[in-house]
Formats: structure tokens, C-alpha cells, sequence
């Protein structure tokens, strides 16, 4: 669920806030535009295999990898 999600992805950032890092999703894992837009709520960057490919799953080039 997007609830689920957001609680992990919160969960991440603590276990890593002393390095205040940037958390990356890889959108091959999963494209679904639904989860997409939860994690780039929470702030994460993402991971993508073809830099082309961010306009398709409506990311910003600025947060891709």
C-alpha cells in the first residue's frame, strides 16, 4: 500500500540520516506510476537504465541516475 511505502522509505531515511543521502528507487524494479509518485513524494531520486525513459514514467531528469 502507499502507506507501507511511505513508512519504509521513512524507515531508510533514519537508518541512513546521519549521511543525509540521497534514497534512489530503480524504476525497472517496478514503473508502476502509482508508486512512482509515492516515493517521489517522499523525496526519493531514482535509478534509471535508459536517462530517455524518465519522461515516460514522469520523473524530473534532476532526480534520475
Amino acid at each position: 500500500s502507499a502507506e507501507r511505502l511511505r513508512e519504509n522509505f521513512a524507515a531508510v531515511r533514519r537508518a541512513y540520516r546521519a549521511f543525509d543521502p540521497l534514497i534512489c528507487f530503480s524504476v525497472k524494479s517496478n514503473s508502476n506510476l502509482a508508486v512512482l509518485d509515492v516515493l517521489r513524494a517522499c523525496g526519493a531520486g531514482f535509478e534509471l537504465a535508459q536517462r530517455g525513459r524518465s519522461r515516460g514514467v514522469g520523473i524530473g531528469e534532476r532526480w534520475c541516475f
